[in-house]
């Protein structure tokens, strides 16, 4: 059985990413982008109840997980929207 308060942060770890990942696709600015970037930092703390498959195994205990491509893809996400308000600026 999962301990109830771990599934808690993991749930609003979760949302956070996907919250801010949303925020910053509709309205990139310098504060949706830091929201991504601090969720996506703080999501591989989290999803201890949502690691998915081994992708490669790090020390006998760690290893990143399909779970932690999430932050992956978040930090991708916002390095483009900082890109394109940067080119944007500088027009």
């Amino acid at each position: 059985m999962q301990d109830p308060h771990m599934v808690f942060r993991a749930v609003f770890a979760l949302n956070a990413v996907f919250a801010s990942l949303a925020w910053c696709m509709a309205r990139p600015n310098w504060a949706s982008i830091l929201a991504v970037v601090v969720s996506a930092a703080l999501w591989p703390a989290a999803n201890e109840v949502f690691e998915g498959r081994i992708l490669l195994t790090l020390t006998p205990d760690n290893g990143v997980t399909t779970y932690d491509l999430l932050s992956v893809v978040a930090a991708a996400v916002a390095a483009v929207q900082a890109t394109r308000l940067i080119m944007s600026r500088t027009r």
